[in-house]
């Protein structure tokens, strides 16, 4: 099984059901584009299960990016009532700026993004 489709079963079969505030197509390009980072693939496995599930993240602890991510994602998603491509695209820039802290080891106590920009983080 290739990448693409791996990623696309566990976003179906495991992420969307645990993280009902990304779709499943969603949930599969962001796992998708970590875990195709070279060397990448355990830590975006990792990082996504946590997002989706919010098992064991909790803020002061080394996943305060997790956490600030996922209440990121609950907070839009309820502003928005309903998946809307502004969220999604809102959602995204959030995401991979929290991967790519999270990839850097940072403790964060407040995720931000500049939401005048349209323009979408490269995941490192």
């Amino acid at each position: 099984m290739n990448l693409m489709q791996s990623c696309v079963d566990y976003a179906i079969k495991y992420l969307h059901p645990k993280g009902k505030f990304l779709s499943q197509s969603s949930w599969a390009f962001l796992y998708y584009m970590t875990s195709n980072i070279k060397g990448a693939k355990q830590t975006a496995t990792n990082f996504v299960t946590l997002v989706a599930s919010g098992e064991n993240v909790s803020l002061g602890n080394e996943t305060s990016v997790i956490y600030l991510l996922r209440e990121k994602m609950q907070s839009i998603t309820a502003e928005r009532y309903v998946v809307s491509k502004i969220s999604t695209d809102l959602k995204i820039r959030y995401f991979f700026t929290a991967w790519n802290l999270y990839r850097q080891g940072q403790v964060i106590t407040k995720l931000t993004i500049d939401t005048r920009s349209t323009k979408v983080p490269k995941p490192v």
